[in-house]
């Protein structure tokens, strides 16, 4: 496994910029009601959080990003994910999927506000991420699914093992059994939460650290 990032890794130009970009926009965090029953209608929940731009840069060692990879982020909020991914990953595109107008035009205020070349690597899609219409092209994936229900992530397990370009996946929780056919998950899946190994390996977010699974499409 490659070296973690330090603090220091973060404390650079790309935080700098995240912070501008997002200056003085809504707080994402509380959103409409009736869009927290849409959520919740779905199958998923409207409790927020983030990964830290450190957190980013830990999944980007999981997944191994290539030059030709199109990353998706499933429920990606304000986007914070994906205008970093476009600043730093070698992947050809960044797209994120969000149920939440409200987060979505936030994100969509700060993708405005990004330089030329980042618009044309970033994409934010205001959609259900079940559906995930006109993924066909994504490669990578990420999906906060922490507070996911199995019946949620069966159904998108199903969703996503359509995808015919889809090689990996980093999830914070675990599918079910048979939920990913053609998906074969990492050895450290397995691994109890109480391993020293795993604590090492938790990836920093808003709300602490949190663990992040890995499936790999078999060939």
């Amino acid at each position: 496994m490659a070296a973690r990032c330090e603090l220091s890794d973060v404390d650079d130009g790309t935080v700098l910029t995240l912070e501008k970009l997002y200056a003085r926009l809504p707080d994402v965090n509380d959103i409409p009601i009736v869009e927290q029953n849409q959520i919740d209608d779905s199958g998923g929940s409207e409790i927020y959080g983030e990964l830290t731009p450190r957190g980013v840069r830990e999944v980007r060692e999981l997944l191994s990003p290539r030059k030709d990879d199109v990353f998706y982020d499933l429920g990606s909020g304000a986007g914070r994910f994906v205008l970093q991914a476009a600043l730093e990953w070698p992947c050809s595109h960044a797209v994120g999927i969000e149920l939440s107008r409200t987060r979505h035009r936030v994100g969509e205020v700060a993708l405005s506000r990004t330089a030329p070349f980042v618009r044309q690597r970033a994409t934010l899609r205001c959609a259900d991420m079940l559906t995930c219409e006109g993924c066909e092209d994504a490669t990578l994936i990420y999906v906060a699914s922490l507070v996911f229900d199995d019946a949620f992530m069966r159904q998108l397990g199903t969703r996503l093992s359509q995808l015919p370009r889809l090689r990996a996946i980093a999830s914070l929780r675990p599918f079910p059994p048979g939920a990913l056919p053609e998906f074969v998950p990492a050895k450290r899946n397995a691994a109890p939460d109480s391993d020293p190994a795993t604590l090492r390996e938790r990836v920093e977010a808003t709300w602490g650290a949190t663990r992040v699974f890995i499936y790999a499409r078999e060939t």
